[in-house]
């Protein structure tokens, strides 16, 4: 759908670089899913033990450990006969804390073990979804941390876990076409909300060109990112579409505007996250020469 106005003007260098863009674009998404599809492995889920917890709660995080198994896509729980693998759990309580581990064996040998603290039983299943991802994956369950599955303790001790929205600044360099030939810097600023694996923005975004030369392009909007997974590290793809006025040696321009880009989320859980975004971004309003394009990277620091 994107290339195909493209290729049709197979003279121009812009078109020829756009293709290249959206082609390693592509190729980059499904080399990511087809790297991380991994084998797929039954699980014996054994049970729960756990002295002086009642056999409600020690039944319940069994189920809830064969549900976390069952979630992962690529593997199961099944009986004794089909599982490569057995879960072993256990559950103390501290307190008014509690402790949950879980061993993963083989042929009943022990393999590994991770273990991670719940503050209160409301906490259990997300304690559970947690070490069990580590302990397939063969992590630490603190890595393992996703946007929606934050205890309500690590919310209280890092406020921007239980944040809707941030502010974020960005700037890198980009190229013109139809606009200058000289090197723009880029400046975006805007506001963020992020909404399970998706996040709306507003933004404003400017691209004025250096080496003494007056060309510069203005845009302003809102925007949309798609993360592909809820991990502290995520590849993500991003569209923009406002309004934007361009001027230059081709003469100026206004009318509306919309970008696309693609790049990868860090520090997504944290106070201070980064986007690293390659993008390009257009008005649609021809000027003498065309339509004014700024391509480039971006630098955005999410606070």
């Amino acid at each position: 759908l994107l290339t195909g106005p493209l290729l049709k003007r197979k003279d121009d260098p812009f078109q020829k670089w756009y293709n290249r863009f959206v082609l390693k674009t592509v190729f980059s998404i499904f080399f990511f899913f087809f790297a991380s599809s991994g084998l797929s492995f039954n699980f014996q889920v054994v049970g729960t033990e756990g002295p002086g917890i009642d056999s409600t709660t020690l039944q319940t995080t069994t189920a809830l450990v064969e549900s976390a198994v069952n979630s992962m896509q690529r593997h199961h729980t099944s009986g004794p006969k089909e599982a490569q693998f057995q879960l072993k759990a256990r559950l103390l309580k501290l307190g008014e804390t509690y402790l949950f581990s879980l061993e993963k064996q083989k042929d009943h040998n022990p393999v590994l073990a991770k273990h991670m603290r719940a503050e209160r039983l409301e906490d259990l299943d997300t304690v559970v979804n947690r070490v069990v991802r580590a302990v397939i994956s063969e992590s630490s369950p603190e890595s393992e941390v996703r946007v929606d599955d934050v205890t309500e303790a690590e919310a209280l001790t890092i406020r921007r876990r239980r944040a809707t929205g941030a502010w974020f600044l960005g700037f890198g360099p980009h190229g013109g076409h139809n606009l200058t030939s000289a090197l723009l810097v880029n400046f975006s600023v805007g506001y963020n909300w992020f909404v399970g694996p998706a996040a709306v923005k507003i933004y404003t975004d400017s691209a004025i060109a250096t080496s003494g030369q007056s060309a510069r392009l203005f845009q302003f909007g809102i925007g949309a990112s798609y993360y592909f997974t809820r991990s502290d590290i995520s590849p993500l793809v991003a569209a923009e579409f406002g309004y934007g006025f361009s001027s230059g040696a081709s003469g100026s321009s206004n009318g509306f505007a919309g970008g696309l880009g693609t790049g990868i989320g860090l520090f997504r859980t944290s106070t201070i996250g980064l986007e690293i975004l390659a993008r390009v971004s257009a008005i649609f309003t021809s000027n003498e020469s065309g339509i004014p394009t700024i391509y480039g990277f971006r630098a955005s620091l999410y606070f």
